[in-house]
C-alpha cells in the first residue's frame, strides 16, 4: 500500500518551498492536490487532510510530511482503510 500519492505529494513540496511556517494553513497546487492542516519549520506536521484531483483522500497525522499516527484513505472507489501509519505505509 506504500507511497500513496507520494509522487504528487512531493511535487507540492517543491511548489510551495520551505518557509519554516509552523501553525495552520490550507494551499492547493497547480495539480488540483490540496493539503489543509498543520506546518510545523515548513513541514506538514501534526493533523491535516490532503486532497486529490481524483477523488482520493487522505485524512490524519503527519510528521515531515509524511502519514503518521492515525489516519484514513478513502478512495474514488468508495474503498476506505484506515489505520495507524508510519512513513506513508499503514501498518495495521
Amino acid at each position: 500500500m506504500g507511497n500513496l500519492g507520494m509522487k504528487a505529494v512531493l511535487g507540492f513540496s517543491r511548489l510551495f518551498g520551505r518557509d519554516h511556517f509552523t501553525g495552520h494553513r490550507d494551499d492547493t497546487d497547480d495539480d488540483g492536490i490540496g493539503y489543509s492542516g498543520e506546518f510545523k519549520d515548513g513541514y506538514w506536521h501534526g493533523q491535516g487532510t490532503m486532497t486529490y484531483p481524483n477523488g482520493m483522500k487522505y485524512v490524519g497525522g503527519w510528521e515531515d510530511e509524511k502519514k503518521y499516527g492515525q489516519g484514513t484513505m478513502t478512495f474514488p472507489d468508495g474503498r476506505v482503510v484506515k489505520g495507524i501509519w508510519r512513513d506513508d505505509e499503514v501498518l495495521e
